[in-house]
């Protein structure tokens, strides 16, 4: 059996996502790929690159995890004044602060080298086109941190990232990317194509509706967290939806070269969330320790077989 796991956003709430990577490396189980959204998307490659092939130091790395989500705060993800685009349109925040966490935690070469495939998705901005960078494409490669920073570009909060791609006759286009999550937060056909019959699940909040509360943004940030919160729900809905009617046919006999896709879902404890831009490292690691204790209960229940 081949196991994913799929990350999908969730701003600071990803802490908890953190807590299940370090109890998911602790069962020591071989994991085949990683499909992120946002946040997910920095874990996951913190992950990914802490099992590379040449690691002799796969605990200290996972510990670098750990660390970062102990001991983050707002100003190491975000500026608070508003930034005025190029493009004619306003985020709340800069995330120059972003950018350089990412460059300092996530190393592209020890990505490269590791037996975990990682996939990170972004959009378009004007258009929805999704993207899937990968460290093993030579082209997404040159610039992985940018493709990391557009998938964790959350609209209207955070710019969007312009990464150009040529045409088909060799000019160069420019184009803005923002957070994958926006059109699909559980990536899981990624996985599904990689020939994963197991998705782990880690999600950034409980799966009690309305289990926590958008706390340290402006009012009207809420709103457009809220707006956008909805969509995703509703996208993830329908992936699970499709999944759960395959697995209906495969188990009846009635999809001929279609497989079962087991999901395994962690939840983080509701009331142990965190808001999306709450990046507060006491309220951090206490969620991350907590959802720890969750990933726990989950995994020693599964056949690994």
């Amino acid at each position: 059996m081949k196991t994913g796991i799929c990350l999908p956003g969730g701003g600071a709430a990803g802490c908890a996502q953190a807590g299940m990577l370090l109890e998911l490396d602790a069962h020591r189980e071989h994991i085949h790929a990683v499909s992120c959204a946002s946040v997910g998307s920095l874990n996951g490659a913190m992950f990914v690159q802490a099992h590379r092939l040449d690691a002799l130091d796969r605990g200290d790395s996972m510990k670098r995890l750990e660390s970062l989500w102990n001991g983050i705060h707002r100003r190491d993800v975000y500026s608070r004044w508003p930034q005025i685009l190029k493009l004619g349109s306003a985020s709340f925040f800069s995330t120059t602060p972003l950018r350089r966490l990412i460059e300092s935690e996530v190393n592209v070469d020890a990505l490269a080298a590791s037996p975990i495939k990682l996939f990170i998705h972004a959009a378009e901005y004007r258009t929805g086109v999704p993207h899937v960078a990968t460290p093993s494409n030579v082209s997404d490669r040159l610039r992985f941190h940018d493709w990391l920073l557009a998938g964790a570009a959350i609209p209207v909060a955070f710019p969007p990232v312009r990464i150009d791609a040529k045409d088909a006759q060799g000019f160069t286009t420019p184009h803005w990317w923002v957070d994958g999550g926006c059109t699909d937060n559980t990536p899981f056909d990624a996985l599904i194509d990689e020939g994963c019959d197991r998705i782990i699940v880690c999600h950034c909040h409980s799966a009690k509706p309305g289990g926590y509360h958008e706390r340290k943004a402006p009012s009207r940030l809420k709103q457009a967290l809220g707006i956008i919160g909805q969509l995703m729900q509703g996208a993830q809905s329908r992936e699970r939806r499709d999944i759960m009617r395959v697995n209906a046919l495969v188990d009846a006999g009635a999809a001929p070269g279609k497989r079962h896709i087991d999901i395994v879902d962690i939840y983080p404890r509701a009331g142990h969330e965190v808001g999306t831009l709450e990046f507060d490292d006491e309220a951090t690691g206490r969620a991350l320790d907590s959802a720890r204790i969750e990933a726990r209960r989950v995994l020693e229940r599964l056949n690994w077989e």
